[in-house]
């Protein structure tokens, strides 16, 4: 077994290598081995946890940790949450743009409740949640770009036939 996390834990409760050697009785080569990576018997090991005073498992690797928490079932992802407010946003704007305004409407409200979902359903930090809304606010106006551009086509399609 590899024991990862030794270097970390000797530093942290102030052993060197030689200390830490001493205090489990093995030599300071294996000390130096297991922590450049080096495989151990679980004798070792137990010496090793026991001399820092901790459990085996703590000197194990680290588990994975996720990224962000498991969405649960039946619940939108990140994207479907900030492309919902986005594609209102873009409606908003097409709305004041038709009805006659002369500047779009700026709805913070969908905007900020995205943010605010992302935040606390997803574990998304500030700046990672804004990033996700500008990002899928650009996708959503490139899709409805798309969308202006393909009807124009079809448009002229038409009129030449």
């Amino acid at each position: 077994m590899k024991l990862a996390r030794t270097k970390e834990w000797r530093e942290s409760v102030g052993l060197t290598q030689r200390e830490l050697a001493s205090a489990a009785s093995v030599g300071e080569v294996t000390v130096a081995r297991i922590e450049t990576g080096a495989s151990v018997t679980p004798s070792t090991a137990r010496k090793i946890a026991g001399a820092l005073g901790v459990a085996v498992a703590d000197l194990l690797e680290r588990p994975p940790v996720p990224l962000a928490k498991a969405p649960k079932v039946g619940r939108p992802s990140v994207i479907d949450v900030a492309l919902d407010a986005a594609r209102r946003q873009i409606a908003l704007e097409k709305q004041a743009m038709f009805g006659g305004g002369s500047e779009p409407i700026l709805d913070q409200h969908h905007v900020n409740e995205a943010m605010q979902r992302l935040r606390e359903e997803y574990g998304l930090e500030g700046n990672d949640a804004e990033a996700v809304v500008d990002f899928v606010l650009k996708a959503a106006r490139l899709e409805e770009e798309s969308a202006t551009l393909r009807d124009r086509l079809q448009e002229r399609e038409q009129a030449h036939s």
